[in-house]
């Protein structure tokens, strides 16, 4: 309710659900939410029909499918090891090409691109292990997909 981040939506808006059982609502797929529209309105690639916030073009580079809610969640991880964090992303060999990245934050408001390394690159996983992390201060990760730049 602070006007930054996601609002909850019905999961689907048109059926005859109870808006009272919190099993129908998931997160927004849009920071600030849609007020006064369905979020039917998004263009496709845009859209998380399973619910697991990710939409339906990261789920298509991650390899997993946009109607089970129970894939895509554990492809990208992140370990934390002598102040040093281990992004690892498993990804499509299949899917149109898309351009991952990795942001840091410290305080979820403003991310910048990490100081990692890419450490393996292969078809179907990509590994990047980060600088030194200072003591005392908590350290916020993400996975940024994209298309590849032209």
């Amino acid at each position: 309710a602070d006007g930054h981040g996601k609002s909850l939506t019905l999961i689907d808006p048109t059926a005859a659900s109870s808006a009272d059982d919190a099993s129908q609502w998931r997160a927004s797929q849009v920071d600030g939410g849609t007020p006064g529209k369905l979020e039917e309105a998004l263009p496709p690639e845009m859209k998380d029909h399973d619910g697991d916030g990710l939409p339906a073009f990261a789920e298509e580079a991650l390899g997993t499918s946009d109607e089970n809610r129970n894939e895509g969640q554990d492809r990208f991880t992140v370990s934390l090891q002598d102040k040093l964090w281990t992004a690892t992303l498993a990804k499509s060999t299949t899917a149109d090409p898309a351009q991952f990245e990795i942001e840091t934050s410290v305080d979820l408001r403003t991310w910048a691109p990490a100081t990692a390394s890419l450490e393996e690159t292969t078809p179907e996983r990509l590994r990047w292990q980060s600088a030194t992390l200072k003591s005392g201060i908590q350290h916020y990760v993400r996975l940024r997909i994209s298309e590849p730049t032209k």
